[in-house]
């Protein structure tokens, strides 16, 4: 090769990366001088305009790496909000406007809004969300603990875990309880000992939350705490430990669970019912036909819930008794449980319910005959395809077609 060629041709290298370099300094000088509008409106007197640019940022990820340091400036602002308009859809946005109990659920701040939109830019916000853990102010301390559980595992979100580990003893108890989410969030089994820790907090709140995390990561080393928690005094952290055993799925909770099931407050009794099923042992079938009477309607659903995950035949003859349950939501469960099981007992009571005053329960009846298939349901189902409903007489339709082919 020439030398002038040679010469030549690392000139136009040269131009290229010269060139490739220029792109990229524009592009990021582009970048910031899109963003300066929305960084400028974080310190805006309005805490609705800044929580909105908060949001914005977050929308455009990694895009908005250069507003990180603006971001973490804005952790501290802890001024309740309603729904930020950002992203918000104009049917969502009617809908809460029309249920105030449900705005509530969406309430943000400022702060919030920051966190969530680091978590959106990824890696490049770890250092800072990391920093903020230590920040002076409490605020600052749990939005950073939120963003951090709030990022993708690819983020490095698990490089904060020694950090959040040592957050569980903050004095604050909302900065506990935000810490205690973000480690149920990234769901590492280190956390555990801070979490069972955490189980004796002294506030319900950050109890409730050392519950909750520990049926995210479901470590087997949380069963016989959590199941001394189900005594604990408040009916929060009760119903949260029953719905971590539920997610641990270990046989060792069930006779705990069983105890509880007995608990004075529904709302526990009902997540009881729950972890049961989601155990399905069938050790709990003669506690859970008895809750089939239970003075909570949303308890008796559960438990007939319960009774189909489980399968046992012995709970047939109580399901029976629950499709004539005051209330539609337990009977229509109780003939589902009742085509889980599949067992024939069950056809006569599934027959009488394709009367039922109910369309959904008329509807689960059908299904329960199709999958438990006995020829003797067919002049029923035969008859249910006059119903007035139509998805009656499709389900109808269909379990006929079940019974035929079982000839």
């Amino acid at each position: 090769m020439s030398a002038v060629l040679t010469l030549s041709l690392r000139v136009f290298a040269g131009l290229v990366t010269y060139l490739a370099a220029s792109v990229v300094v524009a592009g990021t000088v582009s970048d910031e001088t899109a963003l300066r509008p929305l960084v400028d409106r974080l310190t805006s007197a309005d805490a609705s305009a800044r929580a909105e640019a908060a949001c914005e940022l977050g929308r455009k990820g990694a895009m908005a790496a250069s507003a990180v340091n603006a971001l973490a400036a804005l952790l501290p602002d802890g001024l309740k909000l309603g729904p930020v308009e950002c992203g918000m859809s104009p049917w969502l946005r009617k809908h809460l406007e029309a249920r105030p109990e449900e705005w509530r659920r969406f309430e943000t701040s400022p702060g919030r809004e920051a966190a969530r939109a680091l978590a959106r830019i990824g890696r490049p916000a770890l250092g800072p969300l990391m920093t903020a853990l230590s920040a002076p102010s409490p605020q600052a301390r749990a939005h950073a603990a939120y963003g951090i559980g709030e990022m993708e595992a690819k983020d490095g979100q698990a490089e904060a875990l020694s950090r959040l580990m040592q957050a569980v003893k903050d004095d604050d108890a909302g900065v506990r309880e935000a810490v205690v989410k973000a480690l149920g969030e990234i769901e590492n089994a280190e956390a555990v000992p801070a979490l069972l820790a955490a189980l004796r907090d002294k506030a319900t709140a950050v109890r409730a939350a050392a519950a909750w995390a520990l049926g995210e990561i479901e470590d087997p080393r949380a069963v016989e705490p959590l199941m001394r928690t189900l005594w604990d005094p408040e009916p929060d952290v009760r119903s949260q430990a029953a719905w971590a055993l539920g997610e641990l799925e270990d046989k060792r909770a069930v006779e705990g669970l069983m105890g509880a099931l007995k608990d004075k407050e529904p709302k526990v009794r009902r997540q009881v019912a729950w972890a049961l099923g989601e155990i399905e042992d069938a050790r709990a079938v003669p506690l859970l036909a008895k809750a089939l009477g239970d003075t909570d309607a949303e308890v008796r659903k559960q438990a007939a819930w319960a009774l189909g995950e489980i399968e046992d035949a012995s709970a047939v003859e109580p399901l029976v008794g629950a499709l004539k349950d005051d209330k539609a939501e337990v009977r229509e469960q109780a003939a589902w449980a009742l085509g889980e099981i599949e067992d024939r007992k069950a056809v006569a009571g599934l027959t009488g319910a394709l009367a039922d005053p109910d369309v959904r329960v008329r509807r689960q009846a059908a299904w329960a005959l199709g999958e438990i298939a006995d020829p003797s349901a067919a002049g029923s189902l035969a008859r249910a395809l006059k119903d007035s409903s139509a998805e009656v007489r499709k389900q109808a339709a269909w379990a006929l077609g079940e019974l035929k082919s079982q000839e």
